[in-house]
């Protein structure tokens, strides 16, 4: 019991499964990266104004349902979607050929999500459709200078719904392109987590920044 994380309260709990009244059998660094990518993805919510007619995006929140939840609480309008099974306040839906409508939402906001989906662009095309004018798209993925690599402890949800055997890193020449979609970039950070290269390797203590290079998780945010 000492390495479960406990997560009641949250919509998606019992649809993921539970263990133990609630707790789930989670490693006690699972998701360690979200401690920087949170907070780095908050703090543009200084450009973008609260309320019932400034609609967010947030894509694919998984089942801690976390990041949401801090957008409701500090009282955004938030639309989420997931690729998986439909659950309360979650619409089913998926990036890659989304029915949500065009030029709906202020920000689009997705966390360590574009590096699962099966076509990465087609995901980031949709992004930018769903943008209002000026609108942003706030993302971070797994990151690779120079080619995707492949970490066997990551799923990719293909087309047809069902779950690969692995996904694979955004790299350098997939950002270019989704540069050219938009007309500015706010910022661009990079950090190191693991001791090798992405999943490989003991985790850091926690998140570095750091350059290029040695980068293994990247943000950036698009203005339309």
């Amino acid at each position: 019991m000492s390495n479960l994380i406990k997560f009641l309260g949250t919509p998606r709990t019992a649809q993921h499964g539970s263990l133990y009244n609630g707790y789930r059998s989670f490693s006690e660094n699972h998701n360690i990266e979200r401690v920087v990518e949170y907070p780095w993805a908050l703090k543009f919510l200084k450009f973008i104004k609260s309320g019932k007619d400034n609609k967010i995006l947030d894509i694919g929140p998984g089942p801690f349902y976390v990041f949401p939840q801090i957008l409701q609480y500090m009282n955004y309008n938030v639309v989420i979607i997931d690729i998986g099974p439909n659950a309360d306040r979650i619409i089913q839906d998926d990036i890659c050929k989304t029915k949500l409508l065009l030029n709906e939402f202020n920000a689009v906001f997705c966390i360590n999500v574009i590096q699962l989906c099966y076509d990465h662009l087609l995901a980031i095309d949709n992004i930018h459709r769903l943008l209002k004018n000026d609108g942003l798209a706030i993302i971070t993925a797994g990151f690779s200078k120079i080619k995707k690599e492949k970490f066997a402890r990551g799923y990719v949800c293909n087309e047809n719904g069902t779950k690969g055997d692995g996904c694979f890193t955004i790299y350098q020449q997939e950002i270019d392109e989704w540069i050219k979609k938009f007309s500015k970039v706010l910022e661009i950070i990079y950090w190191r987590v693991w001791e090798i290269d992405w999943h490989i390797g003991k985790r850091l203590p926690f998140p570095i920044k750091c350059g290029i290079d040695e980068a293994q998780l990247i943000g950036i945010t698009l203005q339309k």
